[in-house]
């Protein structure tokens, strides 16, 4: 019969590099010519320091290798005999959820979205509750209005842990929303109108330097913003 390998997950393998990561930053010189380019971080050692890290922690450097966030380069110079590579991915995978804020995909999807798909993804974040980490989202499609969200357009902005969901990495914005403003919007009457207007909203509280709001936004929107001119609100941060 067939054998399959189990792959370690992050949170498996995090102890690991967190113990051989400190030991690095502690013992060995930075390579700033690798750093953002090629990985998270690097490090030089010698032979004094190989035969080191290989004595106590060859189990941590195997590990992390094996499961991808850390590399070997052999690199001969007068100070060293090679590289060892923490790759960006040893950083885990990015934060998407908090109990009060959320990465909502990227507005270029959302602007894309129907009004009933735009409004719907808002009700399914509204109602979501927090787990006990506070970092994923126990989903009740229902109460949003889908049956499922593994069949609803939807489902792509989210990623499945066991049980709970996060937004996926590969969607989300790097700016975060309060959900408070989540819930704000899924209460919104659904019309191609007042999308516009949560596009707008949405854009207004994302940046801090935006300069002017359109006051027929916010009417429909029924904000307690303070007007400039004939056309123009100023938007509240």
């Amino acid at each position: 019969m067939p054998y399959y390998r189990r792959h370690l997950t992050f949170d498996e393998v995090a102890p690991h590099i967190q113990k051989l990561r400190l030991w690095l930053r502690q013992n060995c010189p930075v390579v700033k010519e690798y750093e953002g380019e090629f990985c998270e971080e690097a490090f030089y050692f010698n032979e004094h320091q190989i035969k080191v890290m290989l004595d106590q922690f060859r189990h941590e450097l195997l590990i992390c290798q094996n499961a991808g966030f850390a590399e070997f380069i052999p690199l001969v110079t007068d100070r060293s005999i090679g590289i060892v590579l923490m790759k960006k991915s040893a950083d885990g995978p990015m934060t998407t959820v908090t109990p009060t804020h959320i990465r909502l995909p990227k507005l270029s999807h959302l602007i894309c979205l129907t009004p009933d798909d735009f409004f719907g993804l808002m009700r399914i974040i509204s109602t979501a509750k927090n787990t006990q980490t506070g970092n994923s989202l126990m989903l009740n499609p229902a109460a949003a209005g889908y049956d499922s969200i593994e069949t609803s357009p939807l489902y792509p902005f989210f990623t499945k842990m066991r049980v709970n969901y996060r937004m996926n990495p590969e969607y989300a914005d790097k700016k975060w929303t309060d959900r408070k403003d989540v819930k704000f919007l899924a209460d919104l009457e659904v019309s191609r109108d007042s999308h516009l207007s949560a596009m707008q909203y949405l854009t207004a509280k994302q940046n801090n330097d935006l300069l002017y709001f359109p006051v027929e936004s916010v009417v429909q929107l029924e904000l307690d913003w303070q007007q400039a001119t004939d056309e123009y609100c100023v938007p509240n941060s």
